[in-house]
């Protein structure tokens, strides 16, 4: 895929699917807690996007708790960053607002 890039730890032949393993927590907790700006919920889901009436931009996202609690997070820019698969799955089950219909 690309001409002379060798590498011990990827392949270009190949289509990769996983990464290494990283704990975030030990490797960014004390950046995230530090951090004014973001906050951190363990335990809990995004299960939703709600986009705004016309489709243009995220309001929200539900996050659901394993115990069961429901709670909206709301953000001036919003990053989907939860891999290839996870991140495709999330926004087919968010058709709220544009369904396979607005497309005909």
């Amino acid at each position: 895929m690309i001409e002379g890039f060798e590498s011990p730890h990827f392949s270009t032949d190949s289509l990769e699917r996983f990464s290494c393993p990283t704990d975030f927590g030990a490797r960014y907790g004390r950046r995230l807690h530090a951090a004014a700006n973001v906050r951190v919920l363990l335990h809990s889901n995004v299960t939703h996007v709600q986009l705004d009436a016309g489709g243009e931009r995220v309001e929200s996202l539900v996050v659901r708790t394993l115990g069961g609690k429901t709670l909206r997070a709301r953000g001036k820019q919003v990053v989907l960053a939860a891999g290839g698969l996870e991140v495709v799955r999330l926004l087919l089950a968010s058709r709220d607002v544009h369904t396979p219909r607005d497309r005909q």
